[in-house]
């Protein structure tokens, strides 16, 4: 099954979109931002996922990294991950001084995963095709790539497909967004945000590849407890001056706050 879709298309490699983000054919939509208008030290994405010169503040969750799904020999490791003395972080995000990086909001990548999770209950070929579509680019030994007979039913091909949304869109703001659409699935209930790691409570050792998994659980420290998906946090207030600007609004808050 093609991927392509009129003249946007996968990249041969997984590098490409980010190497060049603001002139690639994978990418949809994105935010250009330019050396003179642009998010600064304390917002830009290449400052603050990157490390030095940039201030290194969001690190790769050793929970993720160390994940068994996350193949060591993935391109991805080599090519969009970067090591330093306290962790590792995306690569993503390059252009620390200049602050130009385009940021990805939606490319074609998501958009073939995102189908891919719509066709296993009805079509198991052409969901592993797309998967493999996004996979294979980035997972080249033919012996850990997916084939017919990888999955025993529909439901493993499904869970294949959103664990490699977590590794394809690593960094890119959309774990949030399956968190949420996810809280209540039947299969695939996320629970709410589930417990994390603190980058303070972190060693060199804590990214080591599968050393901190038992059975495919992260057995390492989390510190920051999860948070249930009825916690009343998962609905935002309504902000204060819309309170003040509106009187019905005014005895309505959220719950909680």
């Amino acid at each position: 099954m093609d991927a392509k879709v009129g003249s946007y298309d996968l990249e041969a490699s997984p590098e490409t979109v980010f190497a060049s983000n603001n002139g690639n054919k994978e990418s949809i939509f994105s935010i250009e931002n330019a050396s003179t208008d642009n998010s600064g030290v304390n917002g830009a994405l290449p400052v603050m996922y990157s490390i030095s010169p940039g201030r290194a503040l969001v690190a790769i969750s050793p929970v993720m990294y160390n994940n068994p799904a996350w193949v060591a020999s993935d391109l991805r490791r080599s090519l969009l991950v970067k090591e330093a003395a306290n962790g590792f972080f995306s690569n993503k995000y390059r252009k620390i001084t200049t602050q130009d990086d385009w940021t990805p909001i939606l490319r074609l990548a998501e958009m073939a995963l995102n189908t891919a999770e719509a066709y296993p209950e009805q079509d198991t070929n052409k969901g592993l095709d797309l998967l493999n579509k996004v996979r294979n680019r980035s997972v080249t030994d033919a012996a850990l790539q997916f084939n017919g007979t990888s999955f025993a039913n529909a439901k493993e091909l499904t869970a294949a497909i959103l664990m490699e949304r977590r590794i394809e869109l690593l960094a890119e703001g959309r774990r949030w967004a399956d968190i949420h659409r996810l809280g209540t699935d039947a299969d695939f209930n996320t629970g709410g945000v589930p417990a994390k790691v603190a980058f303070g409570n972190t060693t060199k050792a804590s990214w080591g590849i599968g050393l901190a998994y038992d059975n495919g659980t992260y057995t390492g420290s989390r510190t920051i407890v999860a948070k249930p998906y009825d916690d009343f946090r998962f609905l935002w207030p309504i902000p204060l001056d819309e309170l003040n600007t509106n009187e019905v609004l005014k005895a309505q808050q959220n719950p909680g706050y």
